[in-house]
């Protein structure tokens, strides 16, 4: 009984790391939907509004083999993934020099992101899935 009060904790710690490795692995590319943006502009304030109206692709791939995000013809290379207890995040300087960052949640269906540039940034939500 004694050596099973030892056990026993290591057992269901050794349980929830394996659950959340499997988790937190990234998918080989995913497939994903914007469905919202909202700019800030310093002075102006902030606004909501449809990918297209900011000049965002309407669907990007994540492709972690090649660590690349790729959308509307453009394609950036993935400078930082990190894993976290709640997702995973991506890191990376677009190719019009705005810095950008995206969480994923574990399951790897949702993202939100942020796109920075001098003055202004955007926040955006969308849907992933894996692709196909």
């Amino acid at each position: 009984m004694l050596i099973f009060k030892h056990i026993a904790p290591v057992l269901i710690l050794m349980g929830c790391l394996a659950q959340f490795a499997a988790a937190a692995t990234p998918k080989a590319s995913l497939l994903c939907a914007i469905t919202n943006v909202s700019e800030c502009e310093v002075l102006k304030g902030c606004s909501n509004h449809l990918p297209a109206e900011v000049n965002f692709p309407q669907f990007f791939t994540i492709d972690f083999k090649r660590q690349t995000i790729s959308g509307k013809g453009r394609t950036d290379k993935i400078g930082t993934i990190e894993f976290t207890a709640e997702g995973i995040i991506l890191q990376g300087v677009g190719s019009q020099h705005r810095a950008w960052s995206l969480v994923l949640n574990n399951e790897q269906t949702r993202v939100t992101g942020h796109v920075t540039g001098q003055h202004y940034g955007f926040t955006l939500f969308g849907v992933c899935q894996p692709e196909i």
